[in-house]
């Protein structure tokens, strides 16, 4: 049995759901000031027609909001309308911006922090 078998951890706070990682029928909801709830920005959209989902990303260490979040909506259409009417609507005070979710790309090729790694690389 590898470390891994049967353990019960929990996905860290803050993780993006499976089913927001990729698909055209997810909205990237930006510049959300930081006390906006997921049943706000669900009723936001539903004005434009059904919402299937709405989640508002949150720090993984702290828990605290990261002020963007991802839309469900299972008709094509109807999220292009919505992208269209809120994109640079002020929504709480704030103009948020939205467009459609691109897929995740991998991020496996990164280094780390400090910005000197090349320099002592051969």
């Amino acid at each position: 049995m590898t470390p891994l078998e049967g353990s019960t951890r929990r996905k860290p706070k803050g993780t993006m759901p499976k089913e927001f990682r990729s698909g055209s029928d997810k909205h990237l909801c930006r510049e959300l000031i930081l006390d906006t709830n997921e049943e706000q920005l669900k009723e936001l959209f539903e004005s434009y027609g059904q919402v299937e989902s709405a989640t508002i990303i949150s720090d993984k260490f702290t828990g605290r909001p990261r002020g963007f979040g991802f839309v469900k909506m299972p008709e094509r259409e109807e999220g292009l309308k919505a992208i269209e009417e809120l994109n640079a609507r002020d929504f709480m005070g704030r103009s948020i911006k939205v467009n459609e979710a691109r897929p995740r790309t991998d991020r496996s090729d990164r280094q780390g922090g400090g910005g000197r790694g090349s320099r002592w690389r051969q």
